[in-house]
């Protein structure tokens, strides 16, 4: 489990799909069946059978590396960093 899926969308920019188990975290940076395959957590032969899945089909494989990567672009630090400025300044205002 992860508190977010970071490595999954620096991959995601890079144009690789992902297949991940959903957990907390992990399926906020992963839109199951879009941008990657989201699988039972601990469901090893899911897993496998998920990756191969990407691997063996080009057309699926090829579908979930550019919306992986148009999914991973609408994210970047500095609007990270604007959302938690306004967090910030509000809570000091209180």
């Amino acid at each position: 489990m992860e508190g977010f899926g970071l490595g999954i969308l620096e991959g995601a920019a890079c144009e690789t799909p992902c297949m991940a188990y959903n957990v907390p975290g992990v399926r906020d940076a992963v839109i199951h069946g879009k941008t990657g395959l989201l699988v039972p957590h601990r469901d090893t032969k899911a897993a496998a059978a998920a990756l191969a899945e990407i691997l063996r089909n080009d057309q699926l494989r090829k579908s979930l590396a550019q919306a992986a990567r148009q999914y991973a672009n609408q994210f970047n630090w500095d609007k990270s960093a604007e959302k938690l400025e306004i967090i910030l300044s509000t809570l000091i205002s209180k």
